[in-house]
């Protein structure tokens, strides 16, 4: 056992330690059992306004809800995204764009140099900063 609430993962608890995090992850059984009907009953878009979309919709709430509890935030601040690579430019960008959202000179705005060895997902999106809003 991880700690005494979090058991291990079915997966990897007779195997070798798993050290591949950037590749994939294990899903954690909960959290496989509490998606499943999202996956296969209630697939629909939870930004559309069809039928569909009703039950991931609220959901997706209560998902913003339980994370941003966890955490001390607010349900509004919690942004979830599809991939590490979203989430990394997602967060370069952010960085970019606040100090100028505070009225702060743009020179003031930092200017991310990723380091050479720097996957895609972290060193396009500063190429590209000068060109964003």
């Amino acid at each position: 056992m991880t700690s005494s609430t979090v058991p291990d993962h079915p997966g990897l608890a007779d195997g070798p330690v798993y050290l591949d995090y950037n590749a994939t992850a294990p899903v954690d059984p909960r959290v496989a059992a509490a998606m499943a009907p999202l996956l296969t009953d209630f697939f629909g878009n939870p930004s559309s306004s069809h039928p569909y979309s009703a039950e991931p919709k609220t959901a997706l709430a209560a998902a913003r809800a339980q994370v941003a509890d966890l955490i001390g935030a607010r349900p509004d601040e919690m942004v979830f995204t599809a991939s590490g690579p979203e989430a990394d430019q997602l967060a370069l960008r952010g960085a970019v764009l606040a100090p100028r959202r505070k009225g702060w000179s743009t020179s003031r705005s930092p200017s991310p140099v990723p380091p050479a060895a720097s996957p895609p997902a972290s060193s396009s999106p500063p190429r590209a900063i000068p060109s964003w809003p």
